[in-house]
């Protein structure tokens, strides 16, 4: 399959809307590639699966900074809700979260938590959200068609 280059949030729309928000999805492979003496020409590929599309990867070119710790997601909940793309000083941000818009969000996400007790009185408490991020110079994708690797 073709490669598919996200170079505006129009390019990132698309992508989100042909798999599906990525609703449900789950990591299946994570890879890595670096070039020696070229700190930019690092590659991180990742291929999702998810009973709303085809399994999609994407190619990260040029890593800047990630946090994607595939070791904390468990066999029965390791599934992303939806998650979110943007562009930011001259980088591409894909996240675990679409509701995240701005790199500051990523380690200072703070939400407010409300829940209710059995008597019906509601508390609010607020708590500071970490998310899952991999930002790049350049994002690329493609369905993986089924019985093809490559």
């Amino acid at each position: 399959p073709e490669w598919n280059d996200v170079l505006t949030p129009d390019d990132a729309n698309r992508l989100l809307e042909v798999a599906g928000g990525f609703h449900d999805a789950h990591v299946t492979q994570m890879t890595r590639a670096y070039e020696c003496g070229d700190p930019w020409a690092h590659t991180v590929t990742l291929r999702f699966e998810s009973i709303w599309s085809l399994p999609v990867e994407l190619s990260f070119k040029g890593i800047h900074n990630m946090d994607v710790d595939l070791s904390t997601r468990d066999g029965l909940y390791n599934e992303y809700l939806d998650v979110g793309i943007f562009f930011e000083n001259g980088l591409v941000y894909w996240t675990d979260d679409e509701s995240v818009t701005s790199s500051d969000m990523l380690t200072n996400d703070v939400r407010t938590v409300r829940t209710m007790d059995r008597k019906g009185h509601i508390s609010e408490t607020t708590e500071t959200i970490k998310h899952e991020y991999v930002s790049a110079l350049s994002l690329r994708w493609r369905f993986i068609l089924p019985g093809r690797d490559e």
